[in-house]
């Protein structure tokens, strides 16, 4: 199409002019300076294109101000289909916090890392959060509050009596799916953020070597037939002690989640991946609190239970504490992985 002929296609409607200087004026440098797009064979000028369709989108007008990005370009034809992220959306997942030195390592890095990497969505596991095991409100308000925006349970879901309320009143918290019909709480839910699209996250725990609940793959198959009908977006935090269980979880949800990340083991690993589906994977995220430590607790009492048997109390440790988790880029309308990464922060000293 000629520029003489755009412009007076834009005479003829004059909401048309009226709708470019509102709304395209914050753009028009990035049509002009990206003016050529090319899909397979075709190729269009961006603004004639665009010109085509804007009068039978009048919905279109309480859009906020559209990018190139917003635009699809088609079978000969561009259509607007609504905003979206330039970007992706970058999900970190926050591994196993362990007592006050995890959640002090929370709060301390989350608003940073945030700031840093353009972090959209912050999912934690906090199975370990109150004294190392359990959560209570208390604790989970506080990791809330430090940003955080859903989250996870594990094996260790029970060992404080405050949890009930949580699992009752708390839509932000969810554990194992694939506990007992009839086990308060939720196994998954659907956050939504402004500026974001739906988030959809799903907790299950493994069965081998643990204790013996429903088969976390039906359940998972279940649950993410529910979700896919409200978002593409789905992160899945698998709670289980071996790493074949936990592959062949990702194996099985590959093309149908964004992620699948394990934590319990607290150890993270170094298989970070992603499957041919576009599901991101990390077999084991990490713990976030002390690794002068094993698994989290003081050093000394673990090692008299394996030397002479007796019972002993596990407190946790305080000292080299880090956040562990991963980092994974999610395309926000196909819901598939661009990419995953781990990270490892090291509280400063005091």
């Amino acid at each position: 199409m000629s520029t003489d002929l755009f412009l007076a296609t834009a005479n003829e409607h004059k909401w048309t002019q009226t709708f470019f200087i509102r709304r395209f004026r914050g753009c028009a440098q990035i049509l002009n300076e990206f003016s050529v797009v090319s899909l397979q064979i075709w190729t269009f000028h961006v603004r004639c294109s665009i010109l085509f369709l804007l009068p039978v989108h009048v919905p279109f007008l309480n859009c906020s101000p559209l990018t190139a990005d917003c635009l699809l370009i088609r079978l000969g034809f561009a259509r607007v289909v609504g905003c979206r992220n330039v970007r992706p959306v970058k999900l970190l997942f926050i591994g196993d916090i362990v007592g006050k030195p995890g959640r002090k390592a929370v709060g301390y890095f989350l608003p940073r890392l945030r700031k840093s990497l353009g972090i959209d969505f912050v999912v934690a596991n906090g199975e370990n959060m109150a004294g190392g095991s359990g959560i209570t409100p208390a604790t989970a308000s506080e990791v809330f509050e430090a940003g955080v925006d859903v989250m996870t349970s594990g094996d260790h879901l029970w060992d404080q009596r405050e949890v009930e309320s949580l699992l009752e009143n708390e839509p932000r918290f969810v554990r194992p799916h694939n506990y007992p019909e009839g086990t308060p709480g939720q196994g998954f839910c659907v956050a939504r953020k402004e500026g974001l699209p739906p988030v959809g996250v799903l907790n299950l725990q493994g069965q081998t070597f643990m204790k013996p609940i429903d088969n976390p793959f039906f359940a998972a198959a279940e649950a993410v037939d529910e979700l896919r009908k409200e978002t593409a977006i789905i992160f899945v935090d698998m709670h289980a002690e071996t790493t074949s269980e936990k592959i062949a979880m990702g194996r099985f949800l590959d093309a149908r989640v964004s992620a699948v990340v394990g934590t319990h083991t607290h150890v993270q690993t170094a298989d970070e991946q992603v499957f041919p589906g576009g599901t991101a994977f990390l077999c084991d995220a990490g713990c976030t609190g002390p690794q002068e430590s094993i698994l989290g607790r003081e050093i000394e009492p673990i090692l008299r239970r394996f030397t002479t048997y007796r019972p002993q109390r596990f407190g946790v440790a305080s000292k080299r504490v880090m956040l562990n988790g991963a980092l994974i880029d999610i395309d926000d309308e196909t819901g598939k992985a661009r990419s995953i990464e781990r990270v490892s922060e090291l509280l400063p000293a005091e």
